[in-house]
């Protein structure tokens, strides 16, 4: 994975949906992730955060092709 959404002890004391919509985010990117953004597929323009848009997770990096690189299966 590139990135990790890690518990926040702050929300040991939360109910579990407020809990389970928090740990849902994006998170934070590891060491080797350049960018990550969530795009329209159509477009390509960053879509909104509100929890609610879906779109294309477009992330770059060091790393990211590593497994396709010369491997026409993938």
């Amino acid at each position: 994975p590139y990135t990790v959404c890690k518990w926040n002890p702050k929300w040991d004391s939360i109910l579990p949906d407020e809990q389970a919509r928090l740990k849902a985010q994006e998170g934070m990117k590891y060491v080797c992730l350049d960018s990550l953004q969530v795009l329209n597929s159509e477009t390509l323009e960053p879509v909104a955060k509100d929890g609610v848009t879906i779109g294309e997770v477009c992330m770059r990096g060091n790393m990211v092709f590593k497994g396709y690189l010369n491997n026409p299966e993938a």
